[in-house]
């Protein structure tokens, strides 16, 4: 695990009006991944990190975090801190580099800054989006090739040709896997893919949905049976 590089603090300041701020920065140059990789669009993950990070979670990492800041920078203060003071008193903001949309993504996210100011500390967060990968589990093989040992030899046997002859060959043929059929199978294959993440984004839309309002309305759940009986029938 990475250790946790904090840099000296930069004398910093803002002005507001005809007030002057001043505020100190430090920035963090080093230091553990962060574990949780949330699944949200970019207007959710800006609005709040702990709307799709659990605050037990976070807790835990930030608890690290500010160990080793104060570690480093504890003598700097006018009074001894702990980490769990630290986290009460901390903002998060999130800078993200990619424009809003409504798509969703899996986030990497890395603390680079935390400034304090006027007593309060705000860490500052870069979200990097990431493409969702969809894990698709291996199926095995439906007729696993059957290896001969190394050191076997094969044995051939003579056959009389009338004895092959009598044999009933009427079901006996060799299944060749045409281009046509590797073609089919990769479109079935895609198309079970695009199946799992239509219904990934569907369940997300109902959760977000009974979020907002509460429950879902009764025309939406009439529709949903009149599909899913559709879906019954064409089958």
């Amino acid at each position: 695990m990475a250790a946790w590089q904090i840099a000296n603090p930069e004398y910093m300041r803002d002005t507001v009006g005809d007030k002057v701020i001043p505020y100190y920065t430090f920035n963090i140059r080093n230091g553990p991944d962060y574990g949780e990789k949330p699944i949200t669009t970019a207007a959710d993950i800006k609005d709040s990190l702990l709307s799709v990070i659990t605050p037990a979670t976070l807790s835990n990492y930030l608890l690290g975090l500010y160990s080793a800041f104060l570690n480093i920078h504890g003598k700097r203060f006018a009074k001894p801190y702990t980490p769990t003071q630290l986290i009460k008193i901390t903002t998060h903001d999130t800078e993200i580099n990619i424009s809003e949309d409504e798509d969703e993504y899996e986030w990497k996210l890395t603390p680079y800054s935390i400034h304090v100011k006027n007593g309060v500390f705000h860490l500052k967060w870069k979200a990097a989006a990431q493409p969702i990968k969809i894990e698709l589990s291996e199926e095995a093989p439906e007729h696993p090739e059957q290896k001969s040992p190394a050191l076997e030899q094969p044995v051939i046997q003579e056959v009389e040709i009338a004895a092959v002859a009598e044999e009933d060959t009427s079901n006996s043929f060799l299944r060749l896997t045409s281009n046509s059929q590797l073609r089919d199978k990769r479109l079935l294959e895609e198309a079970r893919i695009r199946a799992k993440w239509a219904q990934y984004k569907a369940e997300k839309a109902i959760a977000k949905y009974v979020e907002r309002y509460g429950e879902l309305d009764e025309e939406l759940l009439s529709e949903d049976d009149e599909e899913s009986g559709s879906e019954s029938d064409s089958e």
